[in-house]
């Protein structure tokens, strides 16, 4: 009995060392957040040449996520944006943009960028983010630069804005190339949703020396 009472109380002390303690793999699993890009306080700017006037326009409608490995401080973006939406001063201009000799709004609805493994750092400081852009069905690489932000927190405490071009001969956008210009510029104006209260960081202690 006295072997068997022994077996037992050793059996039982291997289970609760196994239960009090994690495994290696679920200590280091990356502790991932999912933030949603918030379309209404965020905008989507185009810009091309036609003749000898640079004509603008934006996206009404879009949405995308950020998905943030918040142990390496990286994160992965997706960006959609609804080809349909297409707004321009003058109607007739946008008509064209969302034809079928432009975003072919009809056939592909959505636009959409994306990239991964980017250092949240970029956002405070600045500098070129690679991803690529799916337009009209076709992918190719594109660079976004990136500004430098005038908040600790950006996405939250303030916009985060980048820019960047393609060549619309890419994505087979041939049409009226005597007219309209090769190049489109893309504009980036993002901001996040709200955090919860259960998400937010804790607000830092007031100092003793702070002003009343």
């Amino acid at each position: 009995m006295g072997t068997f009472a022994g077996l037992f109380a050793a059996g039982l002390l291997a289970m609760l060392t196994l239960t009090a303690t994690p495994s290696a793999a679920a200590q280091d699993a990356p502790q991932t957040v999912l933030r949603e890009i918030d379309g209404e306080r965020s905008d989507v700017g185009f810009e091309l040449r036609i003749l000898l006037r640079h004509l603008g326009g934006r996206f009404l409608s879009l949405r995308g996520a950020l998905r943030i490995d918040d142990a390496r401080q990286l994160t992965d973006i997706e960006v959609s944006l609804d080809s349909n939406s297409v707004w321009m001063a003058k109607e007739s201009n946008a008509e064209y943009a969302r034809s079928a000799e432009f975003f072919d709004a009809a056939r592909h609805p959505h636009i959409r960028f994306s990239a991964s493994g980017i250092p949240l750092s970029l956002f405070r400081e600045g500098g070129e983010m690679a991803g690529t852009v799916e337009l009209r069905g076709v992918t190719r690489p594109m660079t976004l630069t990136v500004e430098p932000s005038g908040c600790e927190r950006p996405g939250d405490g303030c916009d985060v804005f980048a820019r960047g071009s393609v060549d619309r001969r890419d994505f087979g956008m041939s049409s009226r190339m005597l007219f309209v210009g090769k190049q489109v510029d893309l504009s980036f104006r993002i901001r996040l949703r709200p955090l919860s209260p259960e998400e937010a960081p804790a607000a830092a202690p007031a100092s003793e020396d702070a002003l009343p």
